[in-house]
């Protein structure tokens, strides 16, 4: 369990903004809003590379920040994820260098393989980072977060370089990837569609506090039959005594096996 509340002036101009969040082990949280409110500050706080005026955060009962009692856990004991709005990949390094220097042994060679093939990065292992276009770099950024396994994951706009094809990859590598290791993630993006793709609770900084904005019910898996036509190359998939055929998208023998993501609109 995360439980934060937080206060912090973002700006001379501006009245302090309230941050209260509280989410458990496997969310997907994310925060849409106008620029300059402080989303971006929030993350940082968090994170611990930004300083708060007031307020706690606790992680798994274990205390991060108490400016009342003034703890403060350095960012280096709190491993935490985090992708940047302008990528910050180290410079000196080429692009697996990068990705090595954050990666966790649990994660291993094939994990790293799968990721690298999905992300479309395995061409640009041997180059230089300042070589790459924005996308490129976004993807490395990504993938360089993924592998290190945090404890939380923060994305600070982590799709705005990435076309719509590569995006929707990422995206579904992404919900495969927290459903697998149960990692807490929270995304910050002016792009709600993305959201609505991904998570599970989108709040909107609103007037200087977090705003309910959606939240997702889980989904019933009770009465879902699923038949796979391997002549045909295809699902069929019926629910609530409707029936929908879903194209496979490369050739599946027998023995394969095929993850399939059902979710509320």
């Amino acid at each position: 369990m995360i439980t934060i509340s937080l206060h912090k002036k973002i700006s001379e101009n501006k009245v302090a903004s309230h941050f209260q969040l509280e989410f458990t082990t496997g969310d997907i949280i994310g925060i849409t809003g106008p620029s300059g409110k402080g989303k971006t500050t929030f993350l940082k706080v968090i994170a611990g590379l930004t300083e708060c005026d007031e307020g706690e955060i606790v992680y798994n009962n274990n205390s991060w920040l108490n400016t009342s009692s003034k703890v403060f856990l350095p960012p280096s004991k709190r491993d935490i994820g985090f992708v940047f709005q302008d990528y910050a990949l180290f410079p000196n390094m080429n692009v697996l260098q990068n990705i090595y220097f954050a990666r966790k042994p649990i994660f291993d060679d094939h994990k790293l393989h799968q990721l690298l093939e999905c992300f479309e990065i395995k061409a640009l292992l041997d180059q230089k980072v300042n070589t790459l276009s924005g996308g490129q770099k976004q993807r490395v950024a990504i993938a360089r977060a993924l592998v290190q396994l945090p404890n939380i994951l923060l994305m600070d706009e982590p799709f705005s370089a990435l076309d719509f094809r590569i995006k929707e990859q990422v995206i579904s590598y992404i919900k495969q990837y927290n459903l697998e290791y149960k990692i807490p993630i929270v995304i910050n993006t002016h792009q709600i569609h993305e959201l609505s793709a991904l998570t599970n609770t989108v709040y909107e900084l609103n007037a200087e506090k977090l705003v309910l904005l959606h939240q997702k019910e889980p989904t019933s898996m009770l009465g879902i039959v699923l038949k796979v036509n391997l002549e045909n190359q295809s699902m069929e998939v019926e629910m609530n005594q409707q029936k929908f055929v879903i194209p496979l998208q490369k050739n599946i023998q027998e023995g394969d096996t095929i993850q399939l993501s059902i979710s509320q609109k």
